[in-house]
């Protein structure tokens, strides 16, 4: 069986019948199982596109990406004050590591939609920055809810999405750079079902 013939029935099964349960059939606790989409969908993403220099770009977003988290989470900086739930699975430093994954998978859905829509380099990184941040947006209430993460203050600080943008822009450049050549396989139907998941939840 090859790769790409699973790819969109699990995208499927995880991010629209899963949040169907979770929300309407009483299956709450499944959403303690987030981890595990985010690394399977990891998985099948790289799978399936098969690129050594996909990895590069993957290697840094996760590692920064969690970097970040930790400085965010230990500071204050540049998000906010916040902490991490129990929902998302092993911690290091107060926050769990799929969350260098999560990073990965907005940027590379986000990303990806940029390439189709302009030719042009900077309007690829402005809009790849502002879809994520967006993803940010819808993802924010969602995670309060099910003990993702919570806010130190009631209302989500506006310079939270401020950093998402620009660590978005320079997260996009490291993709520009990296993977420049490469096909994002997969990634506009990756970011829609992240998007139909939250929107159901």
């Amino acid at each position: 069986m090859r790769i790409e013939s699973i790819i969109l029935p699990v995208l499927f099964f995880l991010y629209v019948l899963g949040p169907l349960a979770i929300r309407f059939l009483g299956f709450e606790s499944s959403i303690n199982f987030s981890w595990v989409s985010l690394l399977m969908t990891s998985f099948l993403i790289l799978l399936a596109n098969k690129s050594v220099n996909l990895l590069r770009p993957f290697f840094l977003v996760f590692v920064f990406g969690f970097i970040i988290e930790v400085v965010g989470v230990k500071t204050g900086w540049p998000f906010g004050y916040y902490n991490y739930g129990d929902t998302l699975g092993f911690k290091m430093f107060e926050v769990p590591l799929v969350m260098g994954l999560n990073w990965f998978l907005v940027l590379f859905g986000s990303n990806a939609i940029a390439r189709k829509v302009t030719s042009s380099l900077i309007l690829r990184l402005l809009l790849t920055a502002l879809l994520a941040t967006a993803m940010d947006f819808l993802i924010e209430p969602v995670a309060i809810d099910y003990n993702m993460w919570s806010w130190e203050t009631e209302v989500i600080p506006l310079k939270n999405y401020m950093a998402w943008f620009f660590t978005a822009f320079t997260f996009s450049i490291v993709f520009e750079l990296l993977a420049k050549k490469e096909e994002r396989r997969y990634g506009v139907a990756l970011y829609i079902f992240m998007l139909v998941f939250f929107i159901i939840l």
